[in-house]
């Protein structure tokens, strides 16, 4: 599929920052793999389940070869052109059986509680409805407070808790109340 340039536009921060947000390009890779070198050891935990984790070539390389369909991501960018530096991403999944996606984002620490994770949700949502995607799920450790505000107060939403001995919940994100 050719890249959706539609889907590019500008975000003000709460604190008149202009941030760049659009679809996620092949080209992008050394930035996404900067992005997520960047990431506290906390933020790694609660965006992959693991602290160290390794950001080979291969692993970047499936984050950024998308279809637009199947797989959507945006990312958030600031700087200019010569010296852009990525500071947020997100993106869906979506299972065909289901007709919904398992969503993930992450913002960069310096970044965050300017709205920028809440506009890529929204972004995405805007998205997804337009491919007639139904809803988007996935998992949030309980701690992450921050996501889990997001995630409540973007749609019709089911939080499930933890299992026993479990640390993450369970989230499903409907567009339209079923």
């Amino acid at each position: 599929m050719n890249y959706p340039k539609q889907y590019e536009t500008y975000f003000l921060t709460k604190d008149n920052k202009k941030i760049t947000i659009r679809p996620l390009k092949t080209t992008d890779e050394h930035l996404l793999k900067d992005l997520y070198y960047s990431l506290d050891k906390q933020s790694m935990y609660f965006r992959f389940c693991e602290v160290g984790r390794n950001f080979c070539d291969t692993v970047i390389q499936q984050e950024v070869n998308i279809d637009y369909h199947n797989i959507f991501c945006l990312c958030a960018l600031v700087g200019e052109i010569s010296n852009k530096e990525m500071v947020g991403t997100a993106g869906f999944y979506l299972n065909p059986n289901t007709n919904t996606a398992e969503f993930s984002f992450v913002v960069k620490k310096l970044w965050r509680n300017k709205g920028i994770g809440q506009y890529l949700l929204h972004h995405l949502i805007m998205i997804a409805n337009e491919k007639g995607i139904k809803g988007f799920y996935g998992t949030i450790h309980f701690q992450n407070k921050n996501t889990i505000h997001i995630i409540k107060k973007s749609g019709y939403t089911k939080v499930s808790p933890p299992e026993v001995g479990e640390k993450e919940l369970f989230f499903e994100l409907f567009f339209e109340k079923e």
